[in-house]
């Protein structure tokens, strides 16, 4: 399947944000699943059908393919901070491929409404799933 990003996409490794050059798609997986986890535990769902063995050993071996990413900066001004904020994140496509994408469907459809990675009360971490297309 394909994932087209939407609004800028910022994930964070080690402390720093991912390049398109440094993209996982295990980054990915994890990002997403943490945000549903979150979202579950504090909005009165069971995270449980969520826990990490369940995710852990697929999202390994999900392979990444024809990463077509850039970076775009987006800046905004906080006038709570009274500053412009630097939000850039990562733009474009990628492919996930393998037979472990049949556990982690569900994770990549309900991430399509509540998005990934940081930022996400800005809109960041948006995408939509292209299925069927031919590479």
């Amino acid at each position: 399947m394909r994932l087209r990003l939407l609004t800028p996409l910022r994930l964070k490794r080690h402390g720093h944000l991912t390049s398109p050059e440094r993209f996982t798609a295990e980054d990915f997986l994890f990002s997403l699943v943490g945000r549903l986890r979150l979202l579950a535990s504090q909005h009165g769902g069971n995270p449980d059908p969520l826990a990490w063995p369940l995710f852990y050993a697929p999202a390994k071996t999900v392979i990444l393919s024809q990463p077509q990413l850039r970076w775009h900066e987006w800046t905004r001004f906080s006038s709570r901070q009274n500053t412009l904020m630097e939000l850039g994140g990562l733009l474009g496509t990628f492919e996930l491929s393998g037979p472990a994408l049949a556990p982690l469907w569900p994770v990549l459809w309900w991430g399509q409404w509540v998005h990934t990675g940081k930022g996400t009360t800005f809109g960041l971490g948006a995408y939509r799933l292209e299925v069927g297309f031919v590479s």
